[in-house]
């Protein structure tokens, strides 16, 4: 309260920081006081959690202050510009459903990728061939990518596809979509 006072200058200013330093010096005598006596019977646990949550909330503190540098909060941000944008759609097949995401997809991003996860069973293989097979003679405009996997994971080869750089789909300073949509079917879309 005395840099308050100091910080604020109202009239009397001098009387109340001397109070407010008087009662803050009476305070700090008498947590010396009762925590030496006490020190053994518990006190101590004060001296050391009270100085460690101090510390850890002005770490947060900082990292909150950090955060808000970087999204330039109370700032006027710069006009919204148009950036290079990739979208990929996981697809297993061929429906309305397909048709909708990637029409969608074309809304999110500059370049629409539709990519398949197959895996190396027989069923999996006949299912990927006849889907290249109806991607082809339905010709979306969209390119479709294969990518194997040995195991039944369908994330791990869509993440490390957008991740390579070499493969296409993402490049220097383009944002990168993995679409996952949901669809509300009413009766006037039937």
């Amino acid at each position: 309260m005395v840099r308050h006072w100091y910080a604020e200058r109202p009239r009397g200013r001098r009387a109340k920081a001397a109070l407010n330093g008087f009662g803050a010096l009476l305070t700090g005598v008498s947590a010396v006081v009762v925590t030496a006596t006490e020190f053994t019977e518990g006190a101590w646990l004060i001296v050391v959690a009270l100085p460690l949550l101090v510390l850890a909330f002005e770490k947060i503190h900082r990292a909150y202050a950090e955060i808000g540098e970087r999204l330039e909060l109370g700032r006027i941000p710069g006009a919204p510009r148009r950036s290079r944008s990739v979208v990929v759609v996981p697809v297993s097949g061929l429906s309305r459903l397909t048709s909708q995401a990637l029409t969608a997809a074309r809304s999110l991003g500059d370049e629409v990728l539709a990519v398949t996860v197959t895996h190396p069973s027989p069923e999996d293989r006949d299912a990927a061939e006849a889907l290249r097979r109806d991607w082809e003679l339905w010709k979306p405009g969209v390119e479709l990518v294969e990518l194997s996997s040995e195991t039944g994971s369908l994330g791990r080869p869509l993440s490390a596809y957008v991740r390579k750089p070499a493969q296409r789909a993402v490049r220097r300073d383009t944002d990168a979509v993995i679409c996952r949509l949901r669809f509300r079917i009413t009766a006037e879309a039937r």
